[in-house]
């Protein structure tokens, strides 16, 4: 099943854009107000940092059905990539929150030879010796029909980009094309400003230290259609971002390897950050000290015991993350782990083979967050996990694929630790063999609302555990928990399958007692949807159920 979905899914290469407001920039980046942009939405919700945290919502929940998905308005979030080097492809992506998902993307102003991906954004485009600049204006629209547009200039200029090579490098060199730099800890040692562009050709490149972000350029890219491969030779901290980097980040089109602790700590650090087209893999805890501090590929450092958001605009997408290894019998251990994040964007990555921890937490003070069309599997014990440490909520998970082992059958984890948590939409994915588990916060005066609509629960009997759709930490609000469960479809091999269990004793309750709660009213219970059988559990596109539920949609084109 592994060598199937790895071999099924499609991981696009290209070297694309940032995710922030960052002003006073010189070659490699524009000050944008992509968080101002006039949208025609019909949605009012402003989505924006001053509603976090906001009043209650009392809305009864026999309402939540009626507001199904978050009503935040589309909105760019990102910073362009102004430079393209004359005679090298030029990659740039787009990333979109808000509105309603999938987006369809369109070029409406663009230089000769640009294409667009109409379902990512991705734009490609190879400018000459004799280009000078270009206009770009990209429009997107939601699946409601609702359109925002973004327009920004490319510069073709050979200023403000380096190269390193390690194979023909040195690093006494001045790191130009013709005479590139060799290692990236040479590359530190020259101090360059983090609004340059550095081009990192193929090879294999061995740290000799951790990396500290403030002496780098700001976008670290393999060189196009290169994968070079960085060695961390099992340092404890590979890549560091702290409140001396004044600038934002992207880290694109790697193989990142052999880490003992975290590959990216961001400590503090104040702008944004982005992972795009990486392989990270091979995290291996060995020292106990470690062990429970929250091992992981991408990091960040817990700040506030508040709604108060400390990283925004980060992007994980289209990245491969696999292979942890903690030495402890613990679950402090996830692909990657974030405290205090708000208005950040993971998407279209693969996640496997966790052990003793999960494809992704977010694990306390998190805000706005959107996660979807990831797959995750080979993951243990849990898939998704939002953990309410103190707060959390205003979370999108959805189109994203999840599939269950005999030691992991928790997809999506709700409110594990005492925090409140609220407003949660949890809707298009398609869950094999997993339960959605909810935790104890919900005596919580502040614990509320939670969407679970247009997914699909897949119980095919080859686990050898007891899949549940539901287990609910307390049975005493059941019924009056806030959850909003409905126009889902579920199927089991084993037509007396329970729907939920519930305490330390583990009772159960089956879909007509469900039923009777308020639950599905509009779900479907017994009826098989027609997955496919590559490892990929996707619907036909000519499935009446395609794009109606579960995680499957258009896959777009280049044009």
């Amino acid at each position: 099943m592994k060598k199937q979905i790895l071999t099924n899914l499609t991981i696009c290469i290209g070297v694309l854009a940032l995710v922030t407001v960052f002003n006073n920039c010189s070659a490699g980046f524009t000050a944008s107000n992509f968080g101002n942009s006039s949208a025609q939405s019909a949605s009012t919700s402003s989505g924006g940092p001053t509603n976090i945290g906001g009043p209650v919502n009392t809305t009864p929940p026999s309402q939540y059905a009626a507001n199904t998905y978050t009503g935040w308005p589309l909105q760019f979030i990102g910073i362009d990539i102004s430079s393209a080097y004359p005679n090298i492809q030029y990659y740039n992506r787009f990333t979109v929150r808000g509105g309603l998902y999938p987006y369809t993307f369109k070029l409406l102003k663009a230089p000769a030879g640009m294409q667009i991906q109409t379902r990512t954004g991705e734009i490609k485009w190879t400018p000459t010796q004799n280009d000078t600049s270009a206009n770009v204006e990209v429009e997107v629209t939601d699946s409601a029909g609702n359109t925002l547009t973004h327009a920004y200039t490319i510069n073709v200029t050979t200023n403000g980009f380096y190269f390193v090579n390690s194979a023909s490098g040195n690093d006494s060199n001045p790191g130009t094309l013709a005479q590139p730099f060799q290692t990236l800890n040479g590359v530190m040692a020259k101090n360059l400003p983090g609004s340059t562009i550095l081009y990192v050709q193929a090879g294999t490149y061995p740290l000799s230290g951790s990396i500290q972000m403030s002496n780098m350029p700001g976008i670290i890219m393999a060189y196009p259609g290169t994968r070079p491969v960085i060695d961390c030779q099992n340092l404890g901290n590979c890549f560091h971002l702290d409140g001396t980097v004044k600038n934002p980040v992207l880290f694109q089109g790697f193989e990142m390897e052999n880490c003992s602790f975290k590959f990216f700590s961001l400590d503090g650090y104040k702008y944004s950050a982005t992972w795009r087209n990486n392989i990270m893999h091979n995290i291996n805890v060995t020292n106990p000290n470690n062990a429970y501090e929250n091992p992981a590929f991408i990091f960040t450092w817990d700040y506030t015991n508040s709604p108060t958001p400390v990283y925004q605009n980060l992007i994980v997408q289209n990245n491969q993350f696999y292979n942890m290894q903690n030495y402890q019998s613990d679950i402090h251990i996830a692909a990657f782990t974030w405290y205090d994040v708000s208005h950040s964007v993971v998407e279209d990555n693969v996640i496997h083979d966790i052990n003793r921890g999960a494809c992704f937490d977010d694990k306390d003070d998190g805000w706005y967050n959107t996660f979807r069309n990831n797959i995750c599997y080979n993951s243990n014990p849990y898939g998704f996990d939002f953990a309410s440490q103190y707060t959390e909520g205003q979370e999108e998970i959805n189109n994203n694929l999840f599939i269950g082992n005999a030691n992991d059958t928790d997809a999506i984890q709700v409110g594990m630790q005492p925090g409140y948590i609220q407003d949660v939409y949890i809707h298009n994915n398609t869950i094999i063999n997993g339960t959605i588990d909810f935790g104890y916060p919900f005596s919580l005066a502040n614990t509320q609302k939670f969407v679970i609509k247009n997914n699909i629960f897949y119980i095919d009997g080859t686990v050898n555990v007891s899949s549940l759709p539901f287990y609910h930490g307390d049975p005493s609000v059941i019924g009056q928990d806030g959850v909003a469960a409905n126009n889902n479809i579920y199927w089991s091999s084993n037509s007396a399958q329970p729907m939920i269990a519930w305490g330390w004793s583990g009772s159960q309750l089956e879909f007509s007692g469900w039923q009777k709660l308020g639950y599905d009213i509009n779900s479907s219970f017994g009826v098989k949807p027609t997955l496919s059988t590559d490892g990929t559990y996707s619907l036909s596109p000519s499935n009446p159920d395609y794009g109606v539920y579960g995680k499957d949609f258009s896959a777009g084109v280049w044009q």
